[in-house]
């Protein structure tokens, strides 16, 4: 049995696909095999011609008669072969030969998945050449685009776009695309995609970047941030990761710590800007959760501020004096 598999494409809990072609060599009769069927022979020598490369043999066994196209019981097909091992010269003799570029394995999987996940770019525009569907993927499955951001090649992304990729594809979690590249740190995507979004997007602005993070509004907060609107620049004086803290938004902290926000950048009153989240305001209670998205977001309590330490700062607030010390705080 020959198979393949597609590799986890983010490091979110998303699918590992694995797709086999079901081809069997032969039967086992008690100890022994029975003789191969000639269409088993042939489908042999295509085998080796793909794992080859080899076009004059590749030619040689389609001369037989042996559709190009065929698929297995798993729906795997010789050219999903040839696009997951980038074999360029047996995809582009079987595309000749009429292979049809949009079957869709039985776990959703096709040609143009397996040519990105193996980040093949020759292979990739290929087959898009040869009319690969960009948009067409099994139930479940995320996009071309995204696995192509999952990639971060540049070359794939832009092969995609031009040959129709949908830009609002969404995956399993809700993200289009640029989410997606955002929230996974890939930095070429980003630089791909976020001036062809920006060109489509004009309704989130600043006042409303920092309505997201006041209102708590995690879309619309992602969104802007996957955009590029800028997680440290100040607005009423404030900066946004101060709007974050004061509000007890702790994911809206990771969300701009991840996106380049200092947790130890020191704000207008000459204190890191999470010691805002050692006290409470009047008829506030403690926020023990924003407090550890903070610490586990680098923020360094060794340092001193207006002659104190981050445990006197936080003077009687028992919780947060607890979680300091719990990660080491002196």
């Amino acid at each position: 049995m020959l198979g393949f598999t597609l590799k986890r494409y983010s490091c979110y809990a998303f699918i590992l696909l694995t797709i086999f072609f079901a081809h069997q060599t032969g039967r086992a009769q008690s100890t022994e095999k029975s003789a191969k069927r000639p269409e088993d022979i042939v489908l042999d020598q295509l085998i080796a011609a793909i794992d080859k490369d080899d076009r004059a043999l590749l030619l040689e066994a389609l001369a037989t008669g042996f559709p190009a196209d065929v698929v297995d019981s798993s729906g795997g097909t010789l050219l999903m072969q040839a696009a997951r091992a980038g074999k360029i010269n047996a995809l582009r003799t079987l595309l000749q030969a009429d292979a049809d570029p949009n079957v869709v394995a039985a776990n959703g999987v096709t040609a143009l998945l397996l040519a990105i996940n193996g980040e093949h770019v020759e292979t990739v525009t290929s087959l898009l050449a040869n009319g690969a569907d960009p948009n067409l993927r099994g139930s479940g499955l995320p996009s071309a685009l995204t696995y192509a951001a999952a990639s971060d090649n540049s070359l794939i992304i832009s092969a995609l776009i031009k040959g129709g990729a949908d830009l609002n594809a969404k995956d399993q979690r809700g993200y289009d695309p640029l989410e997606f590249a955002f929230l996974n740190k890939k930095s070429t995507a980003l630089k791909v995609l976020r001036p062809i979004y920006r060109q489509r997007e004009n309704t989130i602005t600043n006042e409303a970047f920092f309505d997201a993070i006041t209102s708590k509004n995690d879309a619309v907060l992602i969104r802007s941030l996957a955009l590029g609107f800028d997680p440290v620049a100040a607005i009423g004086g404030k900066m946004p990761l101060e709007i974050a803290i004061a509000g007890g938004h702790s994911k809206g902290v990771a969300l701009l710590v991840h996106a380049g926000a200092n947790v130890n950048q020191m704000s207008k009153k000459g204190i890191p800007v999470w010691w805002a989240a050692l006290q409470t305001k009047k008829n506030q209670s403690f926020d023990a959760a924003t407090l550890k998205t903070l610490l586990r977001s680098g923020a360094d309590t060794s340092v001193k501020a207006k002659g104190k330490t981050a445990l006197e700062f936080a003077g009687s607030n028992k919780d947060a004096v607890a979680i300091l010390k719990a990660n080491g705080a002196r």
